[in-house]
């Protein structure tokens, strides 16, 4: 760690732009060098450098007015030359001011569809009583399948009761409103929006809504089959069947899941230390191959 310190301050700026990202972050991790990190990333938003991995949610933790105006600004930027800037400015927003961080992620999904699934994320983390409603009214503003997908896949981490309520709402709504809900519930395998769906796929005037509707019980039956995959792949003990388990799960289920460590469809649930680390590295390649399609 001495050594990490000793870097930081003897390093020029170049070499603090190429590579003091990772030894800011490294120090950050540790107890003792924490307050080196946050001083250097203060130092480098007050000077306005920026990193390809910005450390806005760093500096924030300093008392510095000058550093947090600076991710104030940031996080309600309209646009960003590093993709997760503003992100990375919500999520230190959040350390002082959680409500206008929230107000900030809900803006950035107009403004910043690249890390459209990043923000919907936070917004659940920051207002989790109110983020359904917010994010289902964004999206049907929005009118884009990916970022109906996205709001779908934050509302897995919600209050299944406050979700259930938002989307059997917008299944009341207008047609446009009805077709949005449709396409976030296929991820939200939850019995009281699996019984509004089926609701529509018998009574809805709409064909276009029925037929939303079908696809997302279809996908929540799809789902089910994985995580009985899921449990055939923790009962089995051959290697060769696991792979008959193990390969399915890769090629049927969202890839962003696989890799959510708060999902009930994150690897890690059974990809334990007794399981060959072959699983992990196949794992890593499918997931990567399939992510860059979606």
């Amino acid at each position: 760690m001495e050594g990490l310190k000793r870097w930081l301050r003897e390093a020029g700026d170049a070499d603090r732009l190429n590579e003091g990202g990772f030894v800011i972050r490294a120090l950050h991790a540790m107890e003792e060098g924490r307050d080196d990190a946050i001083g250097a990333a203060a130092d480098l938003c007050r000077r306005n450098q920026m990193l390809l991995r910005p450390l806005y949610e760093i500096a924030a933790e300093s008392n510095d007015t000058m550093v947090r105006e600076k991710v104030l600004e940031a996080a309600f930027t309209e646009s960003a030359e590093v993709v997760k800037a503003p992100l990375d400015a919500m999520r230190g927003l959040a350390k002082f001011d959680a409500a206008r961080a929230a107000e900030a992620a809900e803006v950035g999904l107009s403004n910043h569809p690249k890390i459209e699934r990043e923000l919907c994320r936070l917004l659940v983390q920051l207002e989790s009583e109110r983020a359904a409603e917010k994010l289902i009214g964004v999206a049907v503003a929005g009118e884009r399948e990916s970022l109906s997908d996205a709001v779908g896949r934050a509302l897995r981490l919600a209050e299944e009761s406050i979700v259930s309520d938002a989307v059997v709402k917008c299944l009341r709504g207008t047609e446009a409103e009805r077709l949005t809900a449709c396409r976030i519930a296929g991820w939200l395998p939850f019995p009281t929006v699996a019984e509004a769906l089926e609701g529509a796929v018998e009574s809805d005037g709409s064909i276009s809504v029925r037929r939303a509707a079908l696809d997302s019980l279809y996908r929540h039956r799809e789902e089910a089959a994985v995580r009985g995959l899921f449990s055939e792949f923790a009962a089995e003990n051959c290697e060769a069947r696991r792979w008959s388990f193990f390969v399915p799960i890769l090629e049927t289920a969202d890839p962003h899941l696989l890799c959510n460590r708060e999902d009930r469809l994150w690897l890690g649930h059974i990809l334990t230390t007794d399981v060959p680390y072959a699983f992990e590295h196949y794992a890593r390649e499918v997931i990567e191959r399939r992510k860059r399609k979606t």
